[in-house]
């Protein structure tokens, strides 16, 4: 027995001491972690040149990944439009940085955040740095990039297709047909065609009516800027483009679209040149993300206590907790109310990149935006897209700021519900039987579908959510209730339709947001700080997070334009209840 007690004694202190061990190891390698990311700043070299590449989708903002900066590959974290722009900014001041060469690839986002990074490169230009575009397969997105550059440099080995623009749109129902699944949906707007997909196999008139004005006026921007910045009459660009007359590298050239066929050797020794090294010599080549974690000259202003929040409603809102791609409400509610209590903020810059969602969930957003109206200036600025929900949120602001690219309006509401008795019964067997307490409870249960009544009692719903919202526009617009109606019914607005229609009220960028934001706060354009918010996760989230953010990245970037075909199909199974969103996605080819 005392034997037993002896081996059982020193197994329970054996294993006791086994746990400390591991916490101690764990501290000591947790400790070492954070020791190492929070030393953040390397050191620069001289006469660096600095590499943008722009092969992945390009969020708002950036999604950090603790372990590249541990095994030192920060050359492979994808940055977001706020890194990209800070970054740009940064460079153009510091003097150990001879310039930028721009590698676009196939750049995957809107041409609103496309314009951003073109404008950061021309201000980058200002600085007299030198800004070389060298491309291996040029697009219309490449290319606009492309002609903020001085020069424009294709591999000789490269392809140039740019043959004008087209929105693809992917419908369901034929599947659902044979799935047995028949969608049921209650709308307000004949414009709004957001469930178009899941019921039809064609688009509406009137949907295909707006695309394709979206399309005409996106493509006539595109030439506008592509034509000046290369010196090329803009009709005669434009149907170049749209006759697809340019089909090689060397019509390029003839065309005075791109200034060589150049291999990536020869243009190291024009980046020599320019720099003054000899042929010899190597290039300091370093990535954007790279750079950002280096010692340089700081953009924040040390000597004032001012600050405008720049708050994100990035991607489809949602009332659950955050996911990717998604603007989730209770990060942003708390992010807005302490905008509202703190003296220290002067202004709100909401930066709204959002097809809209759930319309709770825009409607709560809303209401705290327009608290902080009633204390302080709050000025939106819109993205590629900030339409239906990401509109609603929108309205209450002093002043609204678009790209010329932007897709707002589609002021709207419908909800959707999956009728999956033909799947359930027909193609699996189930059958149901439900008991209830009254004869409209369980409505919308597997296997119960709806009755006339109740179809009426969700599209009075609709009706009310509708009612509700063109009265927020007219409310924060000043218009009355016949004008709102007359650009509501879902319809879409490309950004200088939506201005001539008192819909916002600029066309202009970030920058001109913060411009905006910071005279009506009654104070000097550069007396402030930015603070962005929400806040990114503490270290120890990020690190379990990474892992779920790295999948969804990889498939973001193996299916590159065809992602948001892939995120449609991914969130019908979330799509039922009421919604305001964008009545198609736009992709372009």
């Amino acid at each position: 027995m005392n034997q037993f007690l002896k081996f059982f004694l020193a197994s329970v202190l054996g294993f006791f001491v086994s746990i400390f061990l591991v916490f101690v190891i764990a501290g000591i390698l947790f400790a070492g972690i954070i020791t190492a990311l929070s030393d953040k700043s390397a050191k620069p070299s001289k006469d660096m040149v600095i590499e943008l590449n722009l092969n992945y989708q390009i969020n708002e903002q950036t999604e950090e990944n603790p372990f590249l900066e541990l095994m030192d590959k920060m050359d492979q974290q994808a940055l977001g439009l706020d890194k990209i722009l800070h970054n740009i900014k940064r460079a153009s001041k510091d003097e150990n940085v001879r310039g930028i060469i721009l590698r676009p690839g196939m750049v995957v986002a809107g041409f609103g955040t496309l314009e951003e990074i073109r404008n950061a490169l021309i201000d980058f230009k200002k600085s007299g740095k030198f800004v070389y575009a060298y491309c291996e397969f040029i697009t219309e997105k490449s290319y606009l990039l492309s002609t903020a550059c001085d020069s424009i440099f294709l591999n000789p080995a490269g392809e140039i297709v740019m043959d004008g623009l087209s929105s693809n749109v992917m419908f369901y129902k034929g599947m659902l047909e044979k799935l047995g699944v028949e969608m049921e949906l209650f709308k307000v707007g004949t414009h709004k065609g957001a469930a178009e997909v899941f019921t039809q196999k064609q688009l509406s008139q009137e949907n295909k009516d707006q695309i394709q004005r979206y399309l005409d006026v996106l493509y006539d921007n595109f030439c506008t800027d592509a034509a000046k910045s290369r010196g090329i009459d803009k009709n005669t660009f434009k149907q170049m483009v749209s006759d697809f007359s340019v089909q090689n590298p060397v019509q390029a050239i003839e065309a005075n679209w791109i200034d060589g066929l150049w291999y990536e050797d020869q243009v190291a020794d024009l980046i020599k040149e320019k720099i003054g090294k000899d042929k010899e010599e190597k290039i300091c080549f370093t990535s954007l993300a790279s750079y950002w974690k280096m010692e340089g000259p700081s953009l924040k202003n040390n000597t004032t206590k001012n600050k405008i929040a720049y708050i994100y409603v990035d991607g489809e809102i949602s009332t659950t907790t955050d996911e990717s791609g998604k603007s989730s409400c209770k990060s942003l509610l708390k992010s807005i109310r302490k905008i509202r209590y703190d003296d220290s903020y002067k202004a709100l810059v909401v930066r709204v990149n959002s097809p809209g969602g759930s319309a709770y969930g825009s409607d709560q957003i809303w209401r705290e935006i327009q608290l902080v109206k009633e204390v302080k200036p709050v000025i939106v600025s819109m993205g590629d897209i900030a339409a239906s929900g990401g509109y609603y949120l929108a309205a209450p602001a002093d002043t609204i700021v678009v790209s010329k690219y932007t897709l707002t309006g589609s002021i709207g509401v419908f909800a959707l519900f999956p009728n999956l008795d033909g799947f359930l019964n027909d193609k699996l067997g189930l059958t149901f039987e439900t008991v209830t307490t009254g004869k409209h409870a369980g409505m919308g249960m597997p296997g119960r579908g709806f009755t006339d009544t109740e179809r009426q009692i969700i599209q009075n719903s609709v009706n009310r959510v509708y009612a509700n919202f063109t009265s927020v526009v007219a409310n924060g617009r000043g218009l009355d209730s016949a004008k709102v109606e007359s650009v509501a019914q879902g319809k879409v607005w490309i950004a200088e339709d939506a201005k001539k229609h008192n819909l916002v009220d600029v066309v202009g960028g970030i920058q001109s947001a913060l411009n905006i934001a910071a005279f009506k706060a009654g104070i000097g354009e550069d007396d402030y700080n930015i603070v962005y918010l929400p806040k990114k996760d503490d270290f120890l989230t990020s690190i379990f997070q990474t892992y779920a953010k790295t999948s969804e990245r990889k498939i973001e970037t193996e299916l590159g334009e065809f992602y948001p075909y892939y995120l449609t199909a991914q969130k019908l199974k979330n799509t039922s209840g009421m919604q305001m969103k964008l009545p198609f996605i736009p992709i372009f080819d």
